[in-house]
């Protein structure tokens, strides 16, 4: 990780010098990636709590559940400290007047940070505006309205803040040696690919049986995918898919069961990926044996690819005994949006390079034209010098 960041320091410092001559720069955001800063005022923060945490306050399903995300409650005194966090909600409801969560608002529309703002809807998302890698949501109006539109957009609004995260772990994910010989080769042998991190590796493979393990220890990681042919004119309906986890787990994992019980529901959500409709299901799996006790969390995507008329069931399982799990599991779901049926080869250069290698040259283009500049001053200076001599005589 310490590249990521001496990079982006390398790229600041280059844009820095870029932006010095041509507008305006924004830095990266910074702070805990999966932290959202609330700020809002010591008046509306009851109601925003009573809103805010049913929406955000997400768990793992796990005998020791983990938050999604952490809620941070702020006072908006203090945003100018911490306006560059990766995940920034402004609320503030218009009840009250001069409410300093209403002013902070006002305040930024006021000065063109939210130039973009639409006041009409009490719930608004941007991105990048404060800093990169930014979601930014400002939720304003009065308590009934804000109530309403949250109902109606309650899953949409956790997913900007969800999907951007999981962007930010993806591009940590791929930031060194991308195996993409293994990428490849999936796409000959099976015709579908995700792309690899550096630390997986092929550890069961089941041509028959339609069946491909990757997997990594340390703590120890499961990606599985298993598919069906010919599945042309098939849907997939909520009641079936518990089966499928079920029987899937039967065949390929003799050790190990996925189990439901009260106090640990399954949740079942239908999601969209690149315009890919998915069901994405979380649970629990335990070990049969009760010699080797052991169990764990685990999230599967299904989902009927139309175009190769496949069944597809990607599933992740993680084994972490006493430790934080939901961060690995984060880190697989990254993987499982990486899926296609077609497969392009990436560069080996990485997006990061091109940048910097685009940086170095601006810096080039920069400093010799500063050093131009400083020239041609000087033959300036030196030919009034000349001319004021001459008019001595």
């Amino acid at each position: 990780m310490k590249g990521v960041h001496y990079r982006r320091i390398l790229i600041g410092l280059f844009s820095l010098i870029l932006i010095s001559n041509c507008g305006e720069y924004l830095p990266w955001s910074e702070g805990p990636e999966n932290e959202i800063q609330i700020f809002v005022s010591q008046n509306d923060k009851k109601v925003a709590k009573e809103l805010m945490e049913k929406l955000l306050f997400r768990q793992s399903v796990d005998v020791n559940p983990e938050s999604y995300f952490t809620v941070r409650y702020r006072d908006p005194s203090t945003f100018d400290q911490l306006q560059n966090r990766h995940n920034i909600v402004l609320f503030a409801i218009t009840d009250l007047k001069n409410d300093n969560g209403d002013l902070l608002i006002n305040q930024l529309i006021s000065d063109g940070e939210l130039s973009t703002y639409a006041g009409a809807d009490p719930v608004w998302v941007d991105e990048n505006v404060f800093s990169l890698g930014q979601v930014v949501a400002i939720i304003k109006g009065n308590t009934d309205d804000i109530s309403s539109s949250l109902k109606l957009k309650s899953g949409w609004l956790f997913d900007q803040f969800d999907n951007r995260y999981l962007k930010r772990i993806s591009e940590h994910l791929y930031e060194i040696n991308e195996q993409t010989d293994i990428s490849e080769d999936l796409f000959k042998r099976y015709g579908w690919t995700v792309r690899v991190p550096h630390d997986f590796m092929i550890v069961q493979e089941d041509r028959p049986a339609n069946f491909v393990k990757l997997g990594r220890d340390y703590p120890r990681r499961w990606f599985t995918v298993h598919w069906i042919d010919n599945q042309v004119g098939s849907e997939l309906h909520r009641n079936s898919l518990k089966s499928k986890i079920k029987n899937m787990a039967k065949r390929f994992f003799s050790d190990y069961q996925f189990i439901e019980s009260t106090d640990l529901p399954w949740t079942i959500n239908k999601i969209n990926i690149d315009n890919r409709e998915m069901w994405r299901i979380e649970g629990r799996w335990e070990t049969k044996s009760a010699n080797a006790s052991g169990g764990g969390p685990f999230i599967s995507y299904i989902f009927i690819d139309d175009s190769s008329k496949r069944l597809f069931h990607i599933n992740m399982l993680i084994f972490n005994p006493g430790g934080k799990k939901l961060m690995f599991l984060r880190e697989m779901e990254s993987i499982v949006r990486t899926f296609s049926i077609d497969y392009e080869k990436p560069s080996r250069i990485s997006l990061g390079t091109i940048v910097l290698l685009a940086s170095s040259v601006i810096m080039i283009f920069v400093l010799w034209s500063l050093w131009s500049t400083w020239k041609r001053q000087k033959r300036l200076k030196h030919s009034k010098l000349e001319k004021a001599k001459l008019s001595d005589f």
